[in-house]
């Protein structure tokens, strides 16, 4: 899905000392790196409060600020615009997994 976005995988699974980036990414505007968290669940109903992106709370979002930091310190990209984003998959009991992409949807 984000590839068909533009964006670029430059990373997948990029551990450091404090926690890993599931997925880092160079946006389509060809300047800003993208921290993506992914997040995915089998649906079993429609509550809204089991959706994926629930599961990154308040704990996970400073985590990632600080997984963020260490990246773009260790690849010289503190000069870079940077940006967090989640992107929630919910696999339901049938049919295709709906995919939701939430730009910033962490602020630094």
């Amino acid at each position: 899905m984000l590839k068909r976005k533009r964006y670029r995988i430059l990373n997948r699974n990029l551990t450091t000392p404090v926690g890993e980036a599931d997925l880092v990414c160079l946006a389509p505007d060809g300047k800003t790196i993208v921290i993506v968290e992914v997040k995915a669940r089998r649906m079993t109903g429609s509550d809204p409060a089991f959706a994926p992106e629930v599961a990154v709370g308040g704990r996970k979002q400073r985590k990632l600020q600080v997984v963020t930091q260490v990246i773009a310190k260790r690849k010289g990209w503190a000069d870079r615009p940077l940006r967090i984003d989640v992107v929630a998959i919910e696999f339901p009991p049938k049919g295709r997994p709906t995919i939701r992409h939430h730009e910033n949807a962490v602020t630094r």
